[in-house]
């Protein structure tokens, strides 16, 4: 019944939450917000996997290009 829906969907978060966590705790986090792009391995062609902070590396802090992309994104000239 529609009455009903706010249980599953409650219900779906905290399943949810608890599969992230066992995840994280199984990567060696404490708590889910700790897992960084490292955590993470994409497969690719050939069953070949790679880390996500190697295809997707993090941004270098005061380049140039991201510092463009962070003011183009909030609507400042840069």
């Amino acid at each position: 019944m529609v009455e009903e829906k706010y249980l599953r969907v409650a219900s779906y978060a905290r399943n949810l939450n608890k599969e992230i966590d066992m995840i994280a705790h199984s990567c060696g986090c404490r708590h889910a917000r700790e897992l960084k792009r490292e955590h993470v391995r994409i497969v690719q062609t050939a069953n070949q996997s790679i880390a996500l902070n190697m295809l997707y590396p993090y941004p270098v802090i005061g380049s140039r290009s991201v510092s463009k992309r962070v003011a183009t994104a909030a609507g400042v000239a840069a």
